[in-house]
């Protein structure tokens, strides 16, 4: 009888001293004092370790919030490697974004650009006036092929203006020959094409 009721004293007291491990460290030292005179069985207590030791509930707690600690962390370091792994990734696909964008311009510019080799020999006659833009533009995109031509101002030369009169009627400049091609004004596309045209 005395070892029954001794038991449900000291299960009483786990039971106190279990609320009060989440109460302030002072009730909890009181209530760890009051048992140290009355062991319980380890075979009794419910929170046993492997070894069949009692566990105290707020170093259970403590252990609970280091596993938690620890798994933010391993979290965090794996952001950390995400976000780099990321950056690594957004970089490639922009370097190879830009290096496709350069491919395409550079197609591009090679299908514009007739082939200097073939408009080697072509003969051009430019003519043109000092006033006039697109005479200025004609005049440096055949330059910019490396062409050599002719050019004329028939404001300062009356043969050349006699001349120009003759294969292209009328005061609209600039007028080129190439190739034996008459072309009034300017345009990169049809220069292109009497330049690549040949003799």
């Amino acid at each position: 009888m005395d070892r029954l009721l001794r038991t449900a004293f000291v299960l009483i007291l786990s039971v106190v001293l279990s609320a009060l491990a989440w109460a302030s460290p002072l009730e909890s030292n009181q209530a760890n004092k009051l048992l140290k005179g009355h062991p319980l069985p380890a075979d009794s207590f419910s929170m046993n370790d492997e070894q069949g030791n009692g566990l105290h509930p707020k170093g259970e707690r403590l252990a609970k919030r280091d596993d938690r600690s620890q798994g933010r962390q391993r979290k965090a370091r794996s952001n950390k490697s995400r976000d780099r792994i990321n950056k690594v990734l957004n970089r490639i696909k922009k370097d190879r974004t830009q290096r496709k964008q350069a491919q395409k311009k550079q197609r591009i510019q090679n299908a514009k650009a007739p082939n200097k080799t073939e408009i080697r020999k072509a003969k051009v006659e430019l003519f043109v006036t000092s006033w006039c833009p697109h005479c200025q533009s004609a005049t440096r995109y055949l330059r910019s092929l490396g062409v050599s031509f002719s050019k004329y101002d028939v404001e300062q030369s009356p043969s050349a203006k006699a001349r120009k009169e003759k294969i292209s009627p009328g005061s609209g400049v600039p007028v080129a020959v190439i190739n034996g091609k008459v072309l009034k004004g300017f345009s990169q596309e049809s220069y292109k094409r009497a330049l690549m045209s040949g003799n």
